[in-house]
């Protein structure tokens, strides 16, 4: 014998309701196994900790530019070394062109995440195969850093004289 079709349709809501009301059971976070970062080595003394990062540099002449490029992974001393070498050089040789004046300045603000990446990373440890770079001085005590004045100091000198040749002229 069938039971009427309502209390047939009535039993699966009944039964969701009673699940509905038992109390639910906590879930107990599921622990994964810990994955070992892979240990990332300088690409230049092999030294350890160290970041994948490129550092760009720019030359710009007259009627062509050129564009440069040094791939990592870096450890910190070999990193700030190349960091500030490429831009001590882009800033000296990376404005001598229309185009390279735009393209320069861009170039820098890119390597920023690339110094920032290596300044954080700690000092490389010793006992490896090669020796890490010498990073030198801060950028700001290099005398190329002067170079970075050049797209502030060419237009103020072209203003003066064109002040002083119309000032002559009448």
């Amino acid at each position: 014998m069938m039971p009427p079709p309502q209390q047939h349709m009535q039993q699966p809501m009944m039964r969701q309701q009673q699940h509905m009301q038992q109390p639910m059971m906590q879930q107990q976070p599921v622990q994964q196994p810990m994955m070992q970062q892979p240990m990332v080595y300088c690409a230049h003394c092999g030294a350890t900790p160290a970041a994948a990062v490129t550092i760009r540099g720019h030359r710009g002449f007259i009627v062509f530019m050129q564009f440069l490029r040094m791939s990592g992974p870096f450890c910190r001393d070999c990193g700030l070394s190349t960091y500030r070498r490429m831009t001590v050089e882009s800033a000296w040789l990376g404005w001598w062109g229309v185009a390279s004046s735009i393209i320069n300045p861009i170039t820098m603000l890119i390597n920023l995440a690339a110094y920032n990446s290596i300044s954080k990373l700690a000092p490389p440890l010793p006992g490896m195969p090669g020796r890490p770079m010498d990073p030198g001085k801060p950028l700001f005590q290099r005398p190329g850093a002067l170079g970075l004045l050049i797209p502030i100091v060419v237009p103020l000198l072209l203003i003066l004289l064109s002040v002083l040749g119309s000032a002559g002229s009448a």
